[in-house]
């Protein structure tokens, strides 16, 4: 009788236990997770906020803006320098980037990078890819001249409003387009978010649930697919119309990202946390991100093959390593000069550039 007592006592201690365990588990985890996430928007926050640099970057000074994310201020400047450092940028009297245009031959090739901040970035005027495209297509009397038309934030549905200026003032050659960060986190983490059922929403408070399974909570790829091209195509397409109806042709170029496969698990969970910090992703992974913009250069290839639309294959043809990057897609100095290196291999290639340049071939995959 004792012995049954015992046993009885044995078993409800038992459940007693595994009750307490069942409770204090998720509890557990969940500390578990704040604690990553706390560690790691530390570590993400000394690039994006901490650094005086970064209060004086283009996309941040007020003194640059004429309307924010849209629209430089004409004929502004910001300088910015330390024992160590040198920022400094031009808005020109057009509201883009760089000193007056000066156009002085008709044989001089023009060449206009629109995009985002990855097109307008670089420490100085000179050390953006537009203008270091152009230096890399100098050849003898035959003139490459380029115009860096990126205003950061930048985002494809945005691109009317700085091409007709351009072609107010001037036609080019060619335009090329390079963008898909601000796309995919201003506007497609928004929409996705935004479709989440209300059980979904509230899942998705727990940062162990973000952490972890996060990434189930995005769309199928083909829901992917379909929305790149119901908006980002579909504006590009739009951007194309207005620049053939002038005689321009559009060049688009796939987007690159700190290569995944050669990334420490240091550098890797800095790109993790700061695409959840910055760039507000909060429950998608750097590496569902990676997926994604291959999923977004798929669709632009497709959607151009064989019409006037020119796609430069940047992503397939080059690998970027994460010590060329300062973040998920913003390049340092050794990165930005790579990337303009390699867009003018890819150009000269295409039939629509005159003159038989070859820039030293480097770092393909």
């Amino acid at each position: 009788m004792n012995q049954a007592k015992h046993q009885k006592r044995q078993r409800l201690f038992r459940a007693f236990y595994i009750c307490l365990w069942i409770l204090l588990l998720p509890i557990l985890l969940e500390c578990y997770a704040r604690l990553i996430h706390y560690r790691g928007m530390k570590a993400s926050a000394v690039y994006s906020e901490k650094l005086e640099l970064r209060q004086v970057r283009e996309a941040f000074h007020p003194d640059l803006w004429q309307v924010p994310w849209k629209a430089y201020s004409p004929n502004s400047s910001v300088i910015f320098s330390t024992d160590t450092t040198e920022y400094k940028v031009n808005i020109n009297s057009w509201g883009f980037r760089g000193e007056e245009f000066e156009y002085e031959s008709s044989s001089d090739f023009v060449i206009a990078c629109i995009g985002g901040s990855t097109t307008v970035n670089g420490m100085t005027d000179d050390a953006t890819y537009p203008a270091l495209l152009e230096q890399f297509l100098r050849y003898g009397d035959r003139q490459v001249v380029t115009i860096n038309c990126g205003i950061s934030g930048l985002g494809s549905a945005d691109y009317m409003l700085p091409i007709s200026t351009l072609l107010q003032n001037i036609q080019p050659n060619i335009v090329v387009e390079y963008n898909a960060v601000n796309d995919i986190c201003w506007y497609f983490f928004s929409l996705w978010n935004d479709r989440l059922n209300p059980i979904q929403r509230v899942l998705l408070r727990s940062y162990f649930v973000r952490y972890f399974c996060g990434d189930f909570f995005l769309p199928d790829c083909n829901t992917i697919r379909n929305d790149i091209r119901a908006f980002t195509i579909k504006n590009l397409k739009s951007t194309a119309t207005l620049l053939n109806k002038h005689g321009v042709n559009l060049y688009v170029c796939s987007f690159i990202y700190p290569n995944i496969d050669s990334a420490s698990n240091k550098e890797y969970n800095y790109l993790d946390h700061n695409l959840r910090y910055w760039w507000r992703s909060n429950h998608v992974s750097y590496k569902r991100y990676c997926e994604i913009v291959d999923i977004y250069n798929e669709e632009l290839k497709a959607a151009f093959h064989g019409s006037k639309v020119t796609y430069l294959p940047l992503a397939e043809s080059y690998t970027f390593s994460p010590d060329e990057f300062v973040d998920i897609c913003h390049m340092k100095s050794s990165g930005i000069r790579r990337k303009a290196q390699a867009l003018a291999n890819l150009l000269v290639q295409t039939k629509d550039f005159p003159f038989e340049i070859i820039p030293k071939v480097f770092g393909t995959k």
